[in-house]
């Protein structure tokens, strides 16, 4: 399971860098993102190529998609992972001797204790997502939504991209407290309070 997330991990991120390639391409265009591409007139505008804006456009959102679909696929392994039980993992290597499938299966568990954390919370708001959630001020945050110190790129904006996606929808945080690792769901949704979140993260160097 942990190297499947690792190989889910590796397309996602390469899936992520062709969106913002084909973001930038398009926002090197008049017509932009999503700007019409009609003018006042209602004629065809003549500033761009509209062809290449449309196929653009069209292989962004079929990207968007995969992307989704392969975060909630890595989601559902590291709830996998999690709810997995020592037990099922013996009965899943019965036909291993007892030395081989305890050594395996140590190594199928994800062992959070040594990641590094990669993001800190500054402080949480009382009532909000996050405080409801269980996040504390000064948690350090190992994972978050299969995001980790591991992850290429910009973590701030690949997480605030899992937010917005996942509006209403569970997502798993691992967090330090203490020097014990804590396992959190997370419900990011419109309160009384600013953003989706009710907390304020920021990334540890």
């Amino acid at each position: 399971l942990k190297t499947k997330i690792k190989d889910l991990d590796k397309k996602r991120s390469e899936v992520h860098d062709e969106v913002t390639r084909l973001t930038n391409l398009l926002n090197s265009t008049p017509a932009g993102v999503s700007g019409n591409l009609i003018d006042n007139e209602g004629y065809p505008r003549n500033d761009c190529d509209l062809w290449q804006v449309r196929t653009y456009r069209q292989q962004r959102i079929c990207l968007t998609n995969d992307y989704k679909a392969i975060t909630n696929e890595i989601e559902e392994l590291l709830h996998q992972i999690h709810e997995l039980e020592p037990h099922k993992l013996n009965e899943e290597n019965s036909t291993r001797s007892e030395a081989t499938s305890s050594s395996s299966d140590s190594k199928e568990i994800i062992d959070y204790a040594n990641f590094k954390p990669f993001l800190k919370v500054n402080s949480v708001t009382k009532s909000s997502p996050a405080d409801v959630a269980g996040l504390r001020d000064n948690d350090m945050i190992l994972s978050f939504h299969s995001i980790t110190y591991q992850t290429p790129g910009n973590k701030l904006q690949r997480i605030a991209e899992a937010v917005k996606d996942n509006v209403n929808r569970s997502i798993a945080i691992v967090v330090k407290r203490d020097e014990k690792v804590h396992h959190l769901k997370l419900v990011p949704h419109h309160w009384s309070g600013q953003g989706l979140l009710g907390c304020h993260i920021v990334a540890v160097e």
